[in-house]
């Protein structure tokens, strides 16, 4: 049927059948409400108008709702970036829900819904301009409160054009206060006041998803910089906990399929919602004294279920097989325990058994590769991992690896799952997938480790079935096939052969691994130095007329030279990722690899979050140049052992020579959540939001400054802006700023790093740890740390009592600092030469011969 317009000032409200009013939620709240009071239609449906397979989609729901007409709403699958949550057991087609306990109306716009129009009226609820933000999820939390029964149609699935807000984490509104104040104050009292004073739990759960929303969009790395200073952040974490007394224990973990949420991250919000003070958890054995059962309470008359301790996996992060003294093999594993058990209160082991008998190792909780989950730039809650060691017999040839818990008496037994990590070698998903070790082909199958007897021949034949498998697999899948034969086409080709491999990063080199791959290039060692970089990029031609071996990281080429590779050196993590395997290709690679990587971090590490340093222990080594990085690197968190924290200098210190142009460097860190999206390589897109950004704002107002702008002019200065890499795209937002003094520069387009660096004469940066970089020559540094731009990991660097300059906390601050030091030629302070004297290692130009030399004696 041809849609037509049933009003003429409401363009979007087309018909799609003669019982039907189809609203388009992008209209005004005044013409949505006109359109729920004037329609003479039986039903409304909520709708994005784009979506050309509405009037299927609705027209079903209409005729399933004629069979049934004891409900008031029906709707099918909303495909998104989340699903509609409803409990588990429903059935394959259509179903009546009891909209207080089956469903959840107001967790999203309510858009692929149709609901009677008669319902919606005498609910008197209707659409609200004063809700900046929040309109469509208001009203669509304050209609589910008036559904009795609901028509749940699994089999139809809803896919909306327009993509959702909140869940867009570079969204405008997700950098606006409003956005987050109107949450915890207006909306909850809006529904209160409308609903009562206890919400129904459809509501409930509405309210509580758009708060997971908010926290969400501000989860480590993406916060938003939302807040003034810290004590306005915690103001708002104190009023979310007040908002969330609104959502009841049993709301808050009894949705965990469709807000994604972790059980940690629920004890979080409990523990916000309980003031700051760490939930009441209670232990209980089941019935029948087969599990153990976690309760959190509140009060004495809240109580909710968390979790049951059986169904838990152990997760391996790290699966490696070393030598014993003894000779015999060993399994060092670090494992990953997602229970929110106290672990004082279980006991967690592997068992491996051969020969008729089990013998048994307790897992130690380690701080090693411990990490923090922050919101808002606030620390919630930390992860650890476990320790174990597995010895494996020499003698007897069948051996299994399981895994249980002791719970006082009660034994639990757990399933080994394998996390999607190149540092485990095995997959469970494909029981034909293996890890070969000498004698032994190594599999994951139901739930445990299984090392199976096996020769060469008995390999290739197992070989032959992963790839016929992986080829009844996905496009991806039988890609990776395609390869792995490749692999083993060509190995001959590479017997006998050294491959080490460098990479900065896919689009950009300048950085640690170009300087030391031009100095190992000269060494007459016998080894094929490879260095990767997109061939689109501006350094790949320049390396490769300078007759360096460059590699496509996409080509089959690259690919073979990398599964063959000695040496690893990695600017960025994760390891393998730049040079050519994909995040969803290195199942299918990861009995493969086997290089031994060494860090070469682009920037310095200042802070103990080892997700940065160390992830996965992935490394075997790290080049450090400060006594500084090397202290920090002996932590244990960091997972180095002494003798692979190499004290070589940066390679890339070796070219920054001081050029000095008169030139005041501006070279502020990056923010993750203004990055407008993540291309190959790690590319950054444009953020066409950025503008309205605080971070923007702030570096706006400096740069047109007129006391600064003057003050270079009378002193012969040029202002540069470089933004780090992964924000080089919003360069461009700046460049309507340049005049005569200040220009903006784009350190992706030809620039080199050393270059800008050897010919600045002063450099502002926040928290970057380029600042050590412009320290090593002898230049002086102020830091601009605006409360105002937080920054998204707890550093241990002590700008103010070990840092290598003035700390400013505000524009006028760093303005006043950058004049004087224009004014006075920007001399290095005595007192900040002696800092920098005493915080490096050396005074000289070859990082990368020492580099070199101490990776070889490592490898031989």
């Amino acid at each position: 049927m041809n849609p037509r317009r049933i009003a003429r000032k409401v363009k979007h409200f087309v018909l799609v059948n003669k019982d039907i009013c189809l609203l388009e939620l992008s209209e005004d709240a005044a013409s949505l409400n006109e359109a729920i009071s004037t329609t003479n239609r039986p039903y409304i449906a909520f709708t994005d108008v784009k979506n050309s397979d509405k009037d299927r989609y609705f027209n079903r729901l209409l005729a399933e709702m004629k069979k049934h007409p004891d409900v008031d709403m029906a709707g099918g699958i909303l495909v998104s970036k989340r699903a509609l949550s409803f409990q588990e057991g429903l059935p394959e087609e259509t179903a009546i829900l009891d909209s207080e306990k089956d469903f959840s109306l107001g967790i999203r716009y309510p858009e692929g819904i149709m609901c009677k129009t008669d319902v919606i009226r005498a609910a008197g609820i209707g659409f609200d301009d004063a809700f900046t933000y929040y309109r469509d999820e208001v009203f669509a939390m304050e209609l589910s409160s008036a559904i009795e029964k609901r028509l749940y149609v699994p089999s139809l699935v809803y896919k909306p054009k327009r993509e959702f807000d909140e869940l867009f984490m570079n969204n405008p509104r997700t950098h606006q206060p409003g956005w987050y104040w109107e949450l915890v104050h207006e909306v909850p009292e809006k529904l209160h006041a409308d609903l009562g004073k206890v919400l129904k739990r459809s509501v409930q759960h509405g309210l509580l998803y758009h708060m997971l929303l908010c926290f969400d969009t501000n989860e480590n790395a993406h916060v938003k910089m939302v807040f003034e200073d810290v004590p306005e952040t915690l103001k708002y974490l104190d009023d979310a906990g007040t908002a969330l007394r609104s959502v009841g224990l049993a709301v808050l973990f009894g949705r965990r399929r469709g807000t994604k949420w972790t059980n940690p991250k629920l004890l979080y919000l409990a523990k916000l919602r309980n003031k700051n003070k760490d939930p009441k958890l209670e232990m209980k054995l089941t019935d029948d004294g087969t599990d153990a059962m976690l309760y959190c309470t509140y009060g004495s008359k809240q109580r909710a279920f968390v979790q049951r301790f059986s169904p838990t996996n152990v997760y391996v992060q790290n699966l490696n097989l070393e030598a014993a003294e003894d000779g015999a093999s060993v399994f060092k594993m670090h494992l990953r325990f997602p229970t929110c058990f106290p672990s004082d209160s279980f006991k967690l082991f592997l068992s491996c058994a051969y020969g008729g008998e089990a013998h048994d190792y307790e897992c130690v909780e380690t701080k090693v590769l411990s990490s923090c989950r922050t919101y808002f730039d606030q620390k919630a809650y930390d992860t650890v991992l476990w320790d174990v060691d597995v010895p494996l017999s020499r003698t007897v040839e069948d051996q299994k690896i399981s895994a249980y818990a002791m719970y006082g008496d009660l034994r639990i037994p757990l399933k080994l799952a394998m996390l999607n990590k190149s540092t485990n070698r095995l997959r469970d998903d494909y029981e034909e997938a293996f890890w070969s070790i000498p004698s032994y082909m190594v599999k994951c199958l139901e739930g445990k480790i299984v090392l199976i007897p096996a020769t060469e021949e008995d390999k290739l034949a197992a070989e032959e079935l992963y790839c016929q498998a992986l080829e009844r697999g996905n496009e991806y899948e039988v890609e990776c096939a395609r390869l792995r034969r490749l692999y083993f086409e060509t190995k001959p080709q590479f017997e006998g052969k050294r491959i080490w491999a460098y990479f900065d990063k896919a689009f950009k080199a300048g950085d640690n691994a170009e300087f030391l791959i031009r100095y190992a290039a000269q060494q007459d060692d016998g080894i094929d130095h490879v260095f990767y970089i997109d061939p689109e990029s501006a350094d790949y031609q320049r390396i490769k007329r300078d007759g360096l071996h460059v590699l496509n990281p996409k080509s089959d080429e690259g690919l073979m030279h990398l599964l063959n590779a000695e040496v690893l050196f990695a600017t960025h993590v994760p390891a393998y990722r730049i040079p050519g395997i994909k995040d969803r290709d290195m199942p299918c690679f990861k009995d493969l690899v086997g290089a031994k990587n060494i860090r070469l971090y682009h920037g310095f590490t200042l802070t103990h979050d080892c997700s940065y340093s160390q992830p996965f222990m992935d490394s075997c080594g790290v080049a450090v140049s400060s006594r500084y990085e090397h202290e920090l690197y002996a932590d244990p968190v960091h997972g180095f052992k002494e003798e692979e924290i190499i004290d070589s200098g940066m390679p890339r210190h070796d070219g920054v020579l001081p050029n000095n142009q008169r030139w005041i460097l501006f070279a502020p860190t990056w923010r993750p959540a203004l990055r407008g999206g993540v291309g190959f390589g790690g590319r950054t897109l444009y953020n066409e939001h950025f503008r309205e950004s605080r971070y923007y704002q702030r570096y706006h107002s400096i740069f047109t400054d007129e006391r600064l702008l003057e003050c270079a002019r009378r002193n012969g200065y040029k202002i540069k802006l470089y933004l780090h890499p992964r924000m080089a795209p919003m360069t461009v937002d700046f460049e309507p700023d340049q005049n005569d003094v200040f220009e903006a520069i784009d350190c992706t387009q030809g620039t080199e790093y050393a270059d800008i660096m050897s010919k600045s004469d002063l450099m502002i940066t926040d928290y970057s740890s380029v600042m050590i970089d412009f320290a090593y020559s002898r230049k002086p540094v102020v830091y601009y740390q605006d409360p105002a731009l937080p920054y998204w990991r707890y550093f241990d660097f002590d700008y103010k009592n070990i840092g290598f300059g003035e700390v400013a906390a505000s524009t006028e601050e760093v303005i006043k600092l950058v004049c004087e030091y224009m004014d006075n030629n920007c001399a290095l302070k005595d007192f900040y030469r002696k800092r920098i004297d005493d915080f490096f290692f050396y005074d000289d130009r070859n990082g990368a011969k020492r580099l070199y030399e101490a990776v070889r004696n490592m490898v031989g």
